[in-house]
């Protein structure tokens, strides 16, 4: 079976985890949390980076810093992750469900003039799929509103736009290490500010709401109970997998960039060849402002029964694909944010319509072309033949 995901070199990660057992030092803190925030302060240009028990955390910090009450709105596309809602709902604020563009599957800066009121206090843009939105139109909205602007880029590591990292152009940026991620901690992510003001509050945030940097660094002599605040920080075990992570980032995602353009590349002129009907609408596609960092490569489909029936052929060929998340308007609980009028025409079904190919540093040049070979095989015999009568 050709996998849909494999974590690259986890096994680089065993004299580090060693060396954290035999310190003694597992909880959070530590020596190997400090050496992954230098490494990413190091490339990414932000006043602070403070290392975060996961992606979620890392969001849900960045709004707490807004100080938002009941009322208050927050624009983020419909097509997002449940935490990316849970986020802004568990900092007092309401979410608004904004349109995502048909070609980048991420927030249209179009359609935000029509979302905004006199409630709005940020916008939450999701860099999907290792690329980056339409930033310079999105900060322009912002900055001319006085808004906040925060990017999710959990899939999107080092990933640029127009030159700029994904996560260094907003307020806050969050970035996620998670297993299913490209450089991984197991769990864990990071919180960037981008605002020197920002730098203490989040300091005491993070560590539980007590001013435990200032005593530690001498510049006060009492560790106290200062603000509201949690627990952020990630164990050791988690951050000395990522140390051995980060040695090898560029070399993860330079493997996984590469793959990424073959079948952009071949999968595009394939789809040229196919008639205007044909079951696939479009797939990721070549930006000109943005870098891409390969985090995956999907299909996005005219029906969600054709996306099935790819699945099926996939698997029975050994090669796990994927479909994604459900969007938010249509999910149980997200349908109490959608809006009288909304409608919703790119991210209808879109969790059924997109397909996801197997994409990983490692995976071998065969491996590759076996998977082209199957969709281009499923695609000659489609439509006219179920998934069920045609066999790979």
């Amino acid at each position: 079976m050709i996998p849909f995901q494999k974590s690259y070199g986890l096994e680089k990660a065993l004299p580090l985890l060693e060396q954290v057992l035999l310190s003694g030092h597992t909880g959070g803190d530590g020596p190997m949390a400090a050496q992954c925030r230098e490494w990413l302060l190091e490339r990414l240009p932000c006043a602070d980076i403070r290392m975060t028990s996961s992606g979620t955390s890392a969001l849900e910090a960045a709004f707490r810093m807004m100080d938002l009450v009941p009322g208050d709105e927050v624009i983020l596309p419909a097509f997002a992750y449940p935490a990316d809602a849970n986020a802004v709902l568990l900092a007092g604020a309401t979410p608004v469900f904004a349109p995502v563009d048909p070609v980048r599957l991420m927030l249209d800066p179009a359609g935000l003039p029509a979302l905004h009121t006199d409630r709005t206090r940020a916008i939450l843009v999701i860099h999907y799929g290792g690329q980056c939105c339409d930033m310079d139109a999105i900060l322009a909205f912002a900055r001319e509103r006085g808004l906040w602007v925060v990017e999710d880029a959990a899939h999107a590591f080092l990933a640029r736009y127009k030159g700029r990292y994904a996560g260094t152009m907003g307020d806050f940026g969050c970035l996620s290490f998670h297993g299913t991620k490209d450089v991984v901690a197991g769990e864990g992510g990071a919180l960037l500010v981008n605002r020197e003001s920002f730098i203490e509050r989040v300091g005491s945030w993070q560590c539980g709401g007590t001013n435990r940097e200032a005593f530690l660094a001498g510049r006060t002599d009492r560790y106290e109970w200062v603000s509201l605040g949690t627990s952020l920080a990630p164990s050791e075990l988690s951050m000395a997998l990522l140390v051995s992570q980060l040695a090898k980032a560029d070399t993860i995602v330079g493997g996984r960039r590469r793959l990424f353009r073959i079948y952009r590349q071949h999968l595009t002129e394939v789809l040229v060849r196919m008639p205007e009907d044909g079951p696939i609408l479009s797939c990721s596609p070549s930006l000109e402002d943005v870098e891409e960092n390969g985090h995956l490569f999907w299909l996005l489909f005219r029906e969600g029964a054709a996306a099935s029936d790819l699945l099926r052929y996939l698997s029975r060929s050994g090669i796990d694909a994927r479909t994604h998340f459900v969007p938010l308007q249509e999910s149980l609980f997200g349908q109490q944010f959608i809006r009288p009028g909304q409608r919703f025409e790119t991210e209808h079904d879109i969790g059924r319509r997109l397909v996801r190919l197997p994409l990983f540093h490692g995976m071998t040049d065969m491996e590759q072309a076996t998977v082209l070979t199957a969709v281009e095989q499923w695609l000659q015999g489609y439509p006219g033949r179920t998934g069920d009568e045609r066999a790979p």
